[in-house]
């Protein structure tokens, strides 16, 4: 297929850009430009052929042009963030096939579970409470489930724990997510805690880890009254409420 004149001029022009993308990108801005200025030739009455052979001499030497483009367009940066987004990609999958190997869940934390089981406790104290109630509330753009839920009198120093775990996963569309290791307890840190007795709290203890969809926080209640009915859990800021009650009467019944 025969190749128009200006368009071999412009493929010429452009043949020692060595990064594709930049090649492309300056090929388009100079078909342009020869083009603009062919139609001026003809608009002062030239014919197209007489236009363009004013515009090929115009334009001048394409190997001329294509030394010097070759000198500004350095492949090295172009090179350099392809070679960036492929890693990437490669990195994300193979953290993605370790994490379901190891966990068999998309996450790269493991919560320690030995506080919410019975046996823990032998010789420790005395197992009050241990559940799973599994209730939820939202915030914002997040949603926390509490998962798991223990009290405990301690022995050493007499005293009676309520311990509890709260997950947090996005309520985002997929393509609005952002990985939870960049995640910012700035929700977590802002909870009401209060019983049935009208005792508020403070979290002794806040311990967060994160994985790349889901967040979990451990909260350690210390000097907790056994008389306690319920508690509850609420956030109720920047024009936002939201709240879940957890029943305390349960026994041990996990």
């Amino acid at each position: 297929m025969k190749i128009d004149r200006l368009t071999h001029w412009c493929m010429v022009a452009t043949s020692r850009i060595r990064y594709g993308p930049d090649r492309e990108r300056v090929y388009g801005e100079l078909r342009l430009h020869t083009q603009d200025r062919m139609d001026s030739f003809v608009a002062k009455g030239f014919s197209e052929e007489e236009a363009k052979n004013l515009t090929l001499e115009a334009m001048g030497d394409p190997q001329e042009l294509a030394l010097q483009l070759g000198q500004i367009h350095s492949p090295f940066w172009g090179f350099f963030l392809r070679a960036c987004r492929i890693a990437t990609v490669i990195l994300l999958l193979l953290c993605t096939l370790v994490s379901i190997l190891a966990y068999g869940k998309l996450d790269f934390y493991d919560p320690p579970q030995q506080v919410f089981d019975p046996t823990y406790y032998a010789g420790k104290g005395t197992l009050l409470l241990i559940s799973q109630p599994d209730e939820s509330f939202s915030v914002r753009d997040s949603r926390f489930t509490v998962t798991d839920i223990v009290m405990y009198h301690r022995e050493i120093d007499d005293s009676t724990c309520l311990h509890f775990r709260m997950e947090q996963r996005t309520q985002l569309p997929w393509h609005q997510q952002e990985p939870y290791f960049m995640f910012k307890p700035n929700v977590s840190l802002q909870l009401e805690i209060r019983d049935s007795l009208g005792n508020t709290y403070i979290d002794d203890f806040h311990f967060i880890q994160t994985g790349i969809f889901t967040a979990t926080m451990d909260y350690l209640i210390q000097d907790f009254p056994q008389e306690a009915q319920w508690i509850e859990i609420a956030y109720r800021r920047d024009g936002n409420q939201a709240w879940v009650r957890i029943d305390l009467t349960g026994g041990v019944s996990a």
